[in-house]
């Protein structure tokens, strides 16, 4: 579970110095969460440096690939180990152009292969296990409606995601998203699906 300065009951959020806390239910505590934060650079995203932290904070296996793969060269067999170890996959991106950023597409491509994300279904090694976005969007909530200054949901901007998790037989789990707002920040997400 993600630690804070108070305790939360019954898997609630609050907001706390500019980062979520979020308590989990005993079942989901128990599982192995592979955490991949696809941010070109941390030092620069308080929201994404605050989650990693978290992250790391709750014991969850967090891998900075800009810092681990700097040339977008993957190491296939050692990625898609810590996947098959993993129960929940977690994917932590800033919303880039509706989308998500380079290193993260090139780690679809490269990764989910045929005959071991995808394909046969004896083939699949990743089937039933969960997957969740975590997204930062710079843009207020309310631009993201249809009508709107970029027309659509983030929800349905993200559908390729969920898409990619049917393909390979992924449970895809509710996606907490931050937006950015001149206040702070409007958080709209079920942040128990995260954990």
């Amino acid at each position: 579970f993600w630690r804070g300065l108070n305790h939360l009951p019954n898997s609630s959020v609050d907001c706390i110095c500019n980062f979520v806390i979020v308590v989990c239910t005993s079942n989901e505590c128990l599982m192995k969460v592979l955490y991949l934060v696809f941010h070109p650079d941390l030092t620069k995203s308080k929201v994404n440096s605050a989650w990693t932290q978290a992250a790391r904070e709750s014991g969850f296996t967090v891998k900075d690939m800009y810092s681990l793969y700097p040339n977008f060269k993957f190491d296939v067999e050692r990625e898609q180990r810590d996947l098959l170890e993993h129960d929940r996959i977690v994917l932590q991106f800033p919303f880039y152009w509706y989308s998500s950023p380079a290193l993260l597409k090139q780690w679809l491509d490269d990764v989910l292969t045929f005959g071991f994300a995808y394909g046969p279904k004896e083939m699949l090694k990743l089937a039933g296990k969960d997957l969740v976005l975590s997204v930062s969007v710079g843009g207020p909530q309310d631009s993201y409606v249809p009508g709107g200054y970029n027309n659509f949901t983030v929800p349905e901007l993200l559908r390729p995601f969920q898409q990619t998790a049917f393909l390979c037989q992924l449970n895809y789990k509710n996606h907490r998203l931050l937006t950015n707002h001149e206040k702070y920040f409007s958080i709209y997400y079920i942040v128990h699906q995260v954990l």
